[in-house]
């Protein structure tokens, strides 16, 4: 008899259990079909009480309708609260909300470019590919220095769409340039002809210009012919100038010439200005807001950093308040954090504590701390000088895609192997690294046939060095 009293009690407790899931459900999806609706002041009252519980996707949402409602004159809006709810939401493995973050701090005068990589790359993880093609931006976006072309091509075939026609176009042409990546023509051709069959202009007349030049594929003129043709681009149009005037691929023809040389063009897309961003401080001084200072005293590691690059970067600097929160993220093990921190130390003279934390940096990969810390062991900066221990540091952090380190490692190379020299100049030198390229072009004056070789990899004018 007591064996069935049990029995119904769990029966009971499991409906129970059930009925308050369903009403939970029922809860979040009326608040969510609120909020699309723009009802936010509903939304609002549905989802606080299952935020405040810890349901991450009312957080999101909670947060949504605070932080975007203002531009529907919602009357509490109220952009910090918004972000302290969509953190919560983030912290507790949210993709949209990690990727909502993301966006606000690309978004506002909040450019903080590693918090932008620090959620990025928890929702690329987790498999999101919005978040992995944009992670790969941030690493191949020379605005977003230091640039690491390596990681950019690794985070966009990841997240590259069948239909991605652009991205597409971009992974062939770093591999076509060796920009991170070996330099790889047949890789560069599959990528090209993955945008060009679903018919991107630009990549056909890349594609176009590989089988004219019998690159990645042998060469082939009325292959590249046609594909010029379909490309219908200024560029693939000189192309079959050419192609008609010297019968490469067709029968020559100088009228067909003619017609493609006066062909025009209209402007189908106008050119976006970057406009400045405010001065984020502009009293000098940095005041965390409430809310912000609310996620970071319940330990949001983005928030303990932003507070802590917040007073380290304002005008009126204040060190120490800078190190008491990158303090808080470093020893949650959040590597941008502790290399921070280690740059903090570095300023207030500290050079033994600085490296300690770069170390720590380092160990996690974190490639500019990597980078740092060579530094340190090459100068005898907070550790005993030791240029073999600074050669380590700086192969690890170039063969990390670091185009610094990869400079770094050319000088070190310089006076003793012009050849191992070159070789990390011209890794550099296809990131885009304007010293390296000055480098390569002083080697290439003293009539160095590998630098001049390099230089012309890049596409630069090499006739006076020869």
């Amino acid at each position: 008899m007591k064996i069935k009293q049990m029995l119904l009690v769990v029966v009971m407790l499991m409906g129970f259990t059930a009925i308050a899931q369903n009403s939970v459900e029922q809860q979040l999806e009326k608040g969510i079909k609120d909020y699309e609706a723009k009802k936010y002041e509903d939304a609002a009252t549905g989802l606080r009480p299952l935020a405040e519980q810890g349901n991450a996707e009312a957080q999101y949402y909670l947060g949504q309708c605070y932080y975007f409602s203002g531009r529907y004159s919602w009357d509490k809006f109220d952009r910090d609260q918004g972000l302290y709810w969509i953190r919560k939401a983030a912290t507790a493995g949210n993709v949209d909300a990690q990727k909502s973050i993301a966006w606000i701090f690309s978004n506002t005068n909040r450019d903080i470019i590693d918090i932008q990589r620090y959620w990025l790359q928890r929702a690329a993880d987790q498999g999101d590919k919005g978040a992995q093609r944009r992670l790969g931006d941030l690493y191949g976006d020379a605005y977003n220095a230091p640039l690491n072309c390596k990681l950019a091509v690794y985070w966009w075939e990841k997240g590259v769409e069948k239909d991605g026609t652009y991205l597409q176009t971009e992974i062939g042409d770093y591999y076509y340039l060796g920009k991170g990546v070996d330099q790889d023509y047949s890789a560069a051709v599959t990528w090209y002809t993955k945008a060009a069959d679903q018919g991107s202009g630009d990549a056909r007349y890349k594609l176009g210009m590989c089988y004219f030049e019998g690159k990645g594929v042998a060469r082939n003129y009325i292959q590249a012919v046609k594909l010029f043709e379909k490309s219908n681009t200024p560029q693939a149009d000189k192309m079959l100038v050419t192609c008609y005037t010297h019968g490469y691929g067709v029968k020559k023809d100088l009228k067909k010439a003619e017609e493609y040389k006066n062909k025009k063009y209209s402007i189908s897309e106008a050119e976006l200005c970057v406009m400045p961003k405010p001065d984020p401080y502009p009293d000098h001084n940095y005041t965390p807001n409430s809310w912000l200072l609310k996620s970071a005293e319940e330990g949001c590691v983005d928030a303990q950093y932003e507070i802590g690059i917040g007073f380290k970067e304002c005008y009126n600097k204040d060190l120490n308040m800078a190190k008491e929160w990158l303090t808080k993220a470093a020893n949650q093990g959040v590597a941008m954090a502790q290399y921070e921190l280690g740059a903090v130390y570095g300023k207030q003279r500290d050079n033994a504590t600085a490296v300690e934390w770069f170390r720590k940096a380092a160990e996690q990969n974190y490639y500019k701390a990597i980078n740092v810390l060579a530094n340190c062991y090459k100068y005898g900066g907070g550790v005993k000088q030791n240029k073999e221990e600074a050669v380590k540091w700086y192969a690890k952090a170039a063969e990390l895609g670091y185009a610094e380190a990869q400079y770094n490692l050319g000088e070190y190379y310089l006076s003793q192997n012009n050849e191992e020299a070159v070789k990390w100049y011209a890794k550099a030198a296809r990131q885009g690294h304007r010293y390296s390229i000055n480098e390569l072009k002083e080697l290439a004056k003293k009539g160095n046939a590998d630098a001049i070789e390099a230089l012309e990899d890049l596409d630069e004018d090499v006739s006076s060095y020869k």
